[in-house]
């Protein structure tokens, strides 16, 4: 299987996709609610399966995370009227990122207590 068809059936077979059409230059697929956080776990999956190359598996990695943004400010550029609620997906976007952003270094380290605690810490355990 080549890889785009392996990337349209990805997309068929995705969550919350519903449809999935083929023109000659380009895929469109959805319909994805704008500003309903509900629609952000399928949007990004169908950035995952755009980049997915053949046979192998569509994962949503930063780099399809802001691919998905930067398609979201250009919408949101094309249709003012929309404006608001792609603030909503972009925000939802942005929130899913930083929940999947690795820890920074200083809350990153290992603290060793010692074995005995004093009588009242066991209270609180």
């Amino acid at each position: 299987i080549g890889t785009r068809d392996w990337r349209l059936q990805c997309l068929r077979e995705a969550d919350g996709v519903r449809s999935v059409v083929v023109e000659e230059k380009r895929v469109r697929c959805g319909p994805f609610m704008l500003g309903d956080e509900a629609a952000v776990p399928p949007l990004l999956y169908a950035f995952a399966c755009a980049a997915a190359d053949a046979n192998e598996e569509p994962v949503v990695t930063f780099d399809e995370a802001e691919d998905c943004l930067a398609f979201l400010r250009a919408v949101a550029q094309r249709r003012p009227g929309a404006a608001a609620a792609v603030a909503k997906t972009i925000a939802a976007v942005e929130r899913s990122i930083s929940d999947s952003a690795p820890l920074p270094e200083e809350h990153r380290a290992v603290h060793e207590v010692g074995a005995f605690l004093p009588p009242e810490c066991s209270k609180i355990i």
